[in-house]
């Protein structure tokens, strides 16, 4: 049980075992810890790749009251950059005097505030070209682009996406390029910065580099660390038991972290991931690439910047009980889940183009409990229309708050803003999305918000085929709509004959006329589509007479349309710096639920005692605030905060 130490004036022919004889180099302390060591690093960025092969009970972590980096990225690029570049054929490109193993096209703005991904371009000509905007090129339009194997689409235009990297198949000279972007979008940042890569410090990495790599290791705890810069993933465990991440900053690029196939219990606490999604970046620039059919290039794809974003957590199918608990994922793509036995608790989620929660086909027995989800297109997204994944998955007691869009789609040409549905260029958020046959799912216990342009709607029995079990109890949803669209339905209610269940839920409609419109997924001869409210006709209704038939006590028997009197709430644009969405006495909310029958629903909720009916949402009546993220920072409602105050992303 050794202590070893690592310092930036360290030398590896040290004895490395005081702090007056530290090592260099934290890769070559990690080869000498055995069984039961701990490593203490000094403060400062470490620009190395440490690989963590066989250790057992060892600790890795910066010595106490400082912070070490570990940083994955080329030195070179950051700390010569003054002499690493000659300008390129276009303005604003430079391309690296030297050249570079293959995939060198990875990279990230060096900022001390925040974390900016450059953007991995997948051709040369999307690099140089001048054009912004995306969308099919009409007969008359002069930009210039490719044949796309696409009938639909015969042409689509070079499209410069902000600044970026590329470099050619099998490596060679880097391309960079540092133009301003220019879309004049209202909601969305253009790039105003420096266009002189020789006056700019970039963290520039290679794809199959990451910066940690944790293999083949019983009980490591690696913590109160920096890890940035590297990779496609930027920290990979592979064939680990009982990995320890806590208090974790790590800056990712382009996955954060992948628990790979064959670790198991791998527990996540405290730890900040952050995706570096640039503002100036949509959804649709790793969604829309297409196929190549002619022109002066080779045949092949163009998958513009996919490679820029994949997914800010991974757990690959064969990993088993990973725990992510209290940590911060933001400013990326997604994050996903798979394999058995895995639980997303006290978590915050916040600026997410994609799915706060993307569900893999073996997630099996998933527990998404005490979130908070804000700024998501999709927070909890089911995988595939043949999943094997029996389930079931839990959603418990989150916050989930969608009223603020993310950057959906590339502005069309002469394109303000505004647009609906795959058009928009923000875009906003629905709680939920299946593809039809899903694992079993309950979702209990939680306060969901959403604004209905776009089309948006609670959508949990729209895409199911209602053969998988779905368990609804005791949610509050709620809907904004000032659009002037009677027609569109707050929420759907499950068909009769659908092996679902759902009571004790509040729906409740604003700036809506009529106020709440719930309409019925696959009504059967004699049922009625839609309803109005949950009220004397609803009970009185042939569809609800056909579901107590079917489900003894019937779908939303104790359910309820009023108001449940949310503490400080208004809807968009006026977002109050302090927003409160308990519920208040009196209200609808308030002993609107109903008791969890079903014993796993009954432990979630810590196998509440009889009495009084339960409040709806995530917040019981008079709860106190709701804690999450590191350290439980993140405070909803807001209060003062103890300690250092996070930053926004």
């Amino acid at each position: 049980m050794t202590r070893w130490f690592v310092a930036l004036d360290g030398d590896d022919g040290n004895s490395g075992q005081t702090q007056d004889a530290p090592l260099r180099h934290v890769a070559h302390a990690v080869g000498l810890l055995g069984s039961g060591d701990t490593l203490f690093i000094r403060e400062g960025v470490y620009a190395e790749r440490v690989k963590i092969t066989g250790k057992t009970r060892v600790t890795i972590t910066s010595m106490p009251g400082e912070h070490a980096v570990i940083d994955g990225a080329i030195e070179e690029f950051r700390t010569d950059h003054a002499h690493r570049w000659d300008q390129g054929t276009v303005p604003g490109e430079w391309v690296s005097r030297t050249s570079f193993a293959d995939l060198t096209n990875r990279g990230a703005f060096v900022l001390p505030d925040r974390h900016v991904r450059l953007m991995t371009y997948s051709r040369l000509e999307d690099l140089q070209a001048d054009n912004e905007a995306f969308g099919p090129i009409a007969d008359d339009d002069d930009r210039e682009g490719p044949t796309v194997d696409n009938t639909d689409l015969p042409r689509r235009p070079w499209v410069y996406m902000g600044p970026g990297l590329w470099q050619a198949n099998g490596g060679g000279p880097v391309h960079l390029r540092l133009r301003r972007t220019h879309l004049a979008q209202q909601g969305v940042s253009d790039y105003s910065g420096s266009e002189d890569a020789t006056s700019l410090p970039l963290a520039i990495w290679t794809a199959p580099e990451p910066t940690i790599v944790i293999e083949d290791c019983h009980t490591l705890h690696l913590t109160r660390l920096t890890v940035r810069f590297g990779g496609g993933r930027t920290i990979l465990v592979k064939n680990s038991q009982e990995t320890m991440l806590d208090h974790l900053i790590v800056l990712a690029g382009p996955y954060g972290l992948e628990v790979g196939q064959g670790s198991g219990l791998t527990r996540v606490s405290h730890c900040r991931f952050d995706g570096g999604l640039p503002p100036w970046s949509f959804r649709s620039d790793r969604k829309d690439g297409y196929v190549i059919v002619g022109g002066a290039n080779p045949i092949g794809p163009n998958g513009l910047a996919e490679q820029t974003l994949k997914t800010l957590v991974y757990c690959e199918s064969k990993s088993k009980e990973t725990t992510f608990a209290n940590c911060e994922l933001v400013n990326g793509h997604d994050a996903q889940l798979n394999g058995p036995d895995s639980v997303f608790r006290g978590n915050w989620v916040a600026n997410l183009n994609d799915d706060g929660v993307f569900v893999g086909k073996t997630a099996e027995r998933l527990t998404i409990t005490g979130n908070v989800f804000e700024r998501c297109l999709h927070v909890v997204s089911m995988a595939s229309q043949s999943s094997t994944n029996p389930g079931p998955v839990y959603v418990h007691r989150n916050l989930v708050d969608l009223r603020r869009p993310t950057l959906g789609r590339r502005p069309k040409p002469g394109q303000t803003d505004g647009g609906v549905d795959e058009d928009a260029v923000l875009r906003l958020g629905n709680f939920f999305k299946g593809r039809g046959s899903d694992p079993d799912l309950a979702v209990l216990h939680n306060t969901i918000v959403i604004r209905q342009s776009q089309g948006v709607r609670h959508n949990l029995f729209v895409e199911y085929d209602g053969q998988s079990r779905r368990r609804v109890f005791n949610n509050i949803f709620v809907g904004i709509d000032n659009t002037g669209h009677p027609d569109r339905p707050l929420a759907y209610l499950p068909g009769s004959a659908d092996n679902a269940a759902a009571d004790g839920n509040c729906y409740w409609g604003i700036d809506r006329v009529p106020r709440t419109l719930l309409h019925v997924r696959d009504p059967q001869p004699g049922e009625e589509a839609s309803f109005g409210a949950l009220g004397a006709a609803y009970l009185a209704s042939n569809y609800f007479h056909n579901t107590r038939l079917a489900h003894g006590t019937g779908y939303e028997v104790d359910g309820t349309t009023d108001n449940p009197r949310l503490r400080r709430f208004w809807g968009p644009p006026h977002f109050p710096l302090v927003e409160d969405l308990r519920p208040l006495e009196g209200g609808s909310a308030e002993h609107g639920g109903v008791a969890l029958v079903d014993q796993d629903l009954r432990d979630l909720e810590g196998n509440p005692p009889a009495g009084p009916a339960p409040d709806a949402g995530c917040y019981p009546v008079n709860a106190p605030p709701m804690h999450v993220g590191v350290d439980g920072l993140r405070v909803f409602p807001s209060s003062p905060v103890v300690g250092p105050v996070p930053t926004l992303p």
